[in-house]
């Protein structure tokens, strides 16, 4: 896609100001770019604001508001290696995003969740939830960034996929070690992530817990439990409440302390 309306932009330019035909074109082109605006309407709305706001992140970029010649030239330059690959590191990490919602989760976990959480919320505990659903593509891209930055895998032994049009490999090993490294500090990554796992079928959620003093908690059977000792996913009460819900606390994670399941795994 060669960019036109924006073209035509001189000087930085609050968002807001935009034409209908220039915010047409910007939802057009962050969508090819891999920043889903939700849409094409030529209406400058919180989603495309937002996608804006993590194309400018990925880019490093300052002040997600405005619009100005260089940002478009990025843009231009992005689109122009659309169709080919695009090197590993950062601009990565805001693309194929977690769900964050209770609501795209499935089956019986997501009505234990439901219930869980809000029976949390009542007693006072502070509750924040940080994944839910996880596209494949993005479980792919965090596992491999891991392996690579770890030394598990060599850049050049990842297995291509058509719908992520990454390159892994670098100039250097060094240089593909240190994009791999910055991708897992920008995912976050605490534990190991799995190419196939109960978050990418809805039946995982990430979460940190926290309280104060010594909350009462209802179990799912409506009796109160006391969240005596550690105020966080480490305390017993508050898993074995959890699981009274179908909520299990995960197991043997090594540094991953919120990630919870239908299945503790």
């Amino acid at each position: 896609m060669k960019l036109v309306e924006l073209l035509q932009l001189r000087a930085a330019t609050a968002l807001d100001d935009l034409p209908e035909a220039q915010v047409r074109e910007l939802q057009t082109a962050l969508g090819e770019a891999g920043f889903d605006p939700q849409g094409v309407d030529g209406t400058m709305g919180p989603d495309t604001k937002s996608a804006w706001a993590e194309f400018k992140d990925a880019t490093s970029e300052d002040n997600p508001d405005v619009i100005g010649p260089g940002s478009v030239g990025e843009l231009q330059k992005m689109l122009d290696t659309a169709g080919a690959l695009i090197p590993s590191g950062p601009i990565w990490v805001p693309r194929f995003p977690n769900s964050t919602s209770v609501d795209d989760l499935r089956g019986s976990f997501k009505e234990g969740c439901v219930a869980f959480l809000s029976a949390l919320r009542s007693a006072g505990v502070n509750v924040t939830v940080t994944s839910t659903l996880r596209p494949p593509q993005r479980a792919f891209l965090m596992h491999f960034a891991k392996a690579i930055a770890e030394g598990d895998i060599s850049p050049s032994q990842v297995e291509h996929r058509a719908d992520i049009p990454i390159q892994w490999v670098h100039p250097t090993n060094a240089a593909s070690v240190d994009a791999a490294q910055a991708m897992v500090a920008g995912y976050g990554i605490m534990g190991p992530v799995a190419l196939d796992s109960n978050h990418i079928r809805g039946q995982a959620i990430d979460m940190f817990i926290s309280w104060s003093g010594t909350p009462s908690v209802r179990d799912a059977a409506g009796n109160p439990v006391s969240l005596v000792g550690e105020p966080d996913a480490n305390n017993a009460a508050l898993v074995r409440t959890g699981a009274t819900y179908g909520v299990i606390r995960g197991r043997g994670i090594t540094g991953d302390p919120e990630h919870w399941s239908f299945n503790g795994r």
